[in-house]
């Protein structure tokens, strides 16, 4: 299997480098991997469906209440004496107390779902930008391979040269110290790939052993020259999720309104009466049927005009946020269309580069292979090459992350 992935990245950097106008694509079953089985989402859609049960228990009347209580020292009275009171009472809310309620709770929902769109598109650009920088690594190591094998085809050569008195011990020296300093960084570079590994199986959750697959799609190079407008800004699920809380406070604030007014309650009491037993008056022993109204009296009033305070606070915290949010992204927007210029550029110059350093090194080459002379000059172009081959798939790896992060910042509500 690591061979395989190694194969499929020697092939995919051989065209990177080569024809330079195209661009690889991340496997798309890791987006549904992240989806389905990230932490992070995991927990935000968990607060959905619990913020979803909060909305269909609202909007309820309160619970009627059922007493009974049972005369241990009876009621005599004319017809009989009171041996069972039974009392059932139900309490009505002023109108449209019920409505804001279920308002109130339908807002706070819809908020979530869109906060669990936002940490979704949020999830899967961290990804990205986290896998891209995996591919850098993994890409630099291929080259450094690459460098390592020229370096260990020339060290033959230069020691036969040597040996027959055409090369100087100095350029020996000069090719003996560039392999050991290669190596040295195959070996770093091969300790830096596992933490990146690690992190993408973590937001997987899965082993953290599990091989990571290189992009295996090319596609032409799209130059994303797509602006964020202030509408499509205003669609972005974080910006729609504080417009819906602003929504649930606004009816919180009703809601306090609403509470300030009197609630009414009705109840019905029966009355069990036993008959007399030395009389025998009309009507003897009937029980007795009590029809019962109540009025709340909301007398302290602070405790309204604080729960209305506090709403209108919110509101107010809730429109600062929203500035402070639409802000950001505009910023991010302003960051990422800058590094999506730069970088776009820089790919393109180091591959004008390299074109012209190959065709340098190789009139050098044949000059050395003549000759016999200026072999640190041959030695310090073929290091610059390799240097502009990974700076050309870092250039590339920026544009990527660039573009994770536009689409963040192009993500539309559903």
């Amino acid at each position: 299997m690591k061979n395989e992935i190694k194969h499929r990245l020697h092939l995919l950097l051989l065209a990177l480098l080569l024809f330079g106008n195209v661009w690889a694509q991340i496997p798309l079953h890791y987006r549904q991997q992240l989806t389905e089985h990230s932490p992070v989402l995991q927990a935000q859609r968990k607060s959905v469906e619990a913020y979803y049960q909060r909305s269909l228990k609202s909007g309820y009347l309160p619970e009627p209440t059922l007493s009974a209580g049972w005369f241990l020292l009876p009621v005599e009275t004319r017809l009989g004496a009171q041996r069972l009171r039974l009392s059932v009472n139900q309490t009505l809310p002023w109108a449209g107390s019920l409505k804001a309620e279920r308002r109130l709770a339908d807002a706070a929902y819809h908020s979530q779902e869109m906060r669990l769109q936002a940490a979704t598109a949020r999830e899967w650009a961290t990804f990205s930008k986290t896998y891209w920088s995996w591919f850098e690594w993994q890409a630099w190591y291929s080259i450094e391979e690459q460098n390592l094998q020229w370096l260990e085809q020339f060290e033959p050569i230069l020691r036969s040269r040597l040996a027959a008195g055409a090369a100087s011990m100095a350029d020996y020296l000069r090719l003996d110290v560039r392999l050991q300093e290669v190596r040295l960084a195959l070996e770093a570079l091969k300790q830096k790939v596992y933490p990146w590994q690690v992190k993408l199986n973590r937001m997987l959750d899965r082993p953290d052993s599990t091989s990571i697959v290189p992009p295996d799609t090319l596609f032409p190079l799209d130059s994303l020259w797509l602006a964020v407008d202030s509408q499509m800004m205003n669609d972005h699920p974080q910006v729609q999720a504080i417009q819906h809380q602003w929504t649930a406070a606004e009816e919180q604030r009703t809601l306090a309104k609403l509470l300030r007014k009197p609630r009414l309650g009705v109840g019905l009491d029966y009355v069990v009466v036993s008959k007399l037993s030395d009389m025998n008056p009309p009507q003897n022993g009937r029980d007795i049927l009590m029809p019962m109204v109540s009025v709340s009296l909301p007398l302290w009033g602070k405790r309204y005009q604080a729960a209305e305070a506090e709403s209108i606070a919110w509101q107010q915290r809730l429109e600062y946020e929203l500035t402070a949010t639409v802000n950001e992204l505009q910023s991010n927007w302003a960051e990422v269309r800058f590094e999506l210029w730069e970088s776009y550029r820089w790919y393109y110059l180091y591959a004008s580069s390299i074109e012209k350093l190959n065709t340098t090194l190789q009139l050098l080459i044949s000059s050395y292979a003549q000759s016999g002379q200026d072999f640190e000059e041959v030695l310090r172009l073929q290091q610059q090459l390799f240097e502009y081959k990974k700076k050309q798939i870092s250039a590339y790896v920026r544009f990527q992350q660039a573009k994770a992060e536009w689409e963040y910042l192009n993500t539309q509500t559903y």
